[in-house]
């Protein structure tokens, strides 16, 4: 164990800090001394007199300017040991982190208690109760399989210019961390509103850049007395246009309605973070939507797909060798992700294309390649298969 020895330099050594630091020193673990408000050289000099203390090596700090907090965290991290024991981690399934989004009191918290299915995170009607991300490891049914999982409940994310706290701001830094790192996002907004707010929409480019696997998760449905649930689900999805590909699912987590119906578009979501489409598969699908929608042609050049294949899931990518990518039209592109997505069911993520340049010259040289090869190996098939006639067969002795 490490201890971190805060003192003042402001103050100077004070009796109090002597006394703590000879206790500290009773205890016999290592003990790292930071001289906090060190802001300038001459805080730095005054720093010099707690030498006295007798812990070796000052740390002179400003955590207000960030100063000095650099070396400090190199000698902590020097004093960690390393877990050179292999414990068998390593063969355990990865467990499957779904991180709760949304803007302050949209019952993200009341949400993340109806998953448990127990009261395990404060719920409060005033926003802002959730500071930090808080990581709860629990089991998902998935189906008929029993899933490991981690729920991260965030703290609600406002607008940056309404940020004014130290405290907000790195709530804002950890909620962004817990997004980075998730799987899947479950997007809560308020169904009362019948529409996104600015700062939902914010937040679903956010999720949007991130790539991450989405649904959206309209609390407080129970509300929303005098409107249809379908006409509720078309208001809610028309305010967010970029995010179409999102199911969307009508929740209260107050009377705990419909969380059946969330457990199923969870499992559906992890259960195509698997899906690998095969180049043949995807080169037939590409063919069929190039002949139901013609690609566009601009100043007299043809915008052409010569063949494509899956380079990665979580987002799905796909790269798609082409003429020229910049005759590739924005709409013609929306209609090729939309036209995947059909085809191969994709939903909850967003599809990336990555379009690559690919002169027919050098398209034709690596199907001439694939031409050699496959004779090469037809011609080597051949000689193994022919036996040479023995000796005796070949010149047969006079009798």
């Amino acid at each position: 164990m490490t201890i971190l020895f805060v003192v003042d330099v402001t103050s100077g050594p004070m009796p109090l800090d002597k006394e703590i630091a000879e206790r500290l020193r009773a205890s016999g673990k290592k003990v790292i001394l930071v001289v906090n408000k060190a802001d300038n050289t001459s805080s730095e000099r005054d720093a010099l007199e707690f030498h006295q203390m007798g812990f070796g090596k000052i740390h002179a700090v400003s955590c207000l300017h960030r100063l000095g907090i650099d070396s400090l965290m190199d000698d902590v991290l020097e004093s960690i040991p390393k877990n050179t024991v292999s414990d068998g981690s390593e063969n355990e399934p990865k467990p499957l982190r779904i991180a709760v989004l949304g803007r302050p009191n949209v019952g993200k918290s009341s949400i993340v208690n109806r998953i448990l299915g127990e009261e395990r995170v404060i719920v409060s009607d005033v926003p802002g109760t959730t500071r930090d991300a808080v990581d709860i490891q629990f089991t998902l049914r998935c189906g008929d399989e029993e899933v490991v999982a981690v729920l991260v409940d965030t703290a609600g994310l406002r607008k940056k210019s309404k940020i004014d706290e130290a405290v907000e701001r790195y709530s804002m830094m950890r909620a962004e961390e817990a997004l980075e790192k998730c799987d899947i996002v479950l997007f809560v907004i308020e169904a009362t509103t019948r529409m996104s707010t600015s700062q939902d929409k914010t937040i679903s480019r956010m999720i949007i850049d991130s790539g991450k696997g989405c649904i959206i998760v309209a609390n407080k449905w129970d509300a929303c007395t005098d409107i249809k649930r379908k006409e509720l689900i078309a208001e809610l999805h028309s305010s967010l246009p970029m995010m179409q590909y999102a199911p969307l699912v009508l929740v209260s987590a107050t009377k705990g309605s419909n969380f059946g119906e969330l457990f199923e578009a969870i499992a559906e979501l992890r259960a195509q973070m698997s899906i690998k489409v095969s180049t043949s598969v995807l080169n037939k699908v590409i063919t069929d939507a190039q002949k139901k929608n013609l690609p566009p042609v601009i100043a007299s050049r043809a915008f052409r797909i010569y063949y494509g294949t899956m380079i990665g899931n979580c987002p799905p990518r796909f790269a798609l060798f082409v003429n020229d990518p910049k005759l590739c039209a924005e709409h013609y592109r929306t209609y090729l992700e939309n036209y995947f997505r059909k085809a191969f069911t994709f939903t909850g993520f967003p599809i990336r294309l990555i379009l690559k340049p690919r002169r027919r010259e050098e398209l034709s040289d690596i199907l001439q390649r694939k031409e050699q090869f496959k004779r090469a190996k037809r011609l080597a098939g051949r000689d193994k298969s022919f036996k040479p006639p023995r000796k005796e067969e070949e010149f047969p002795e006079d009798n």
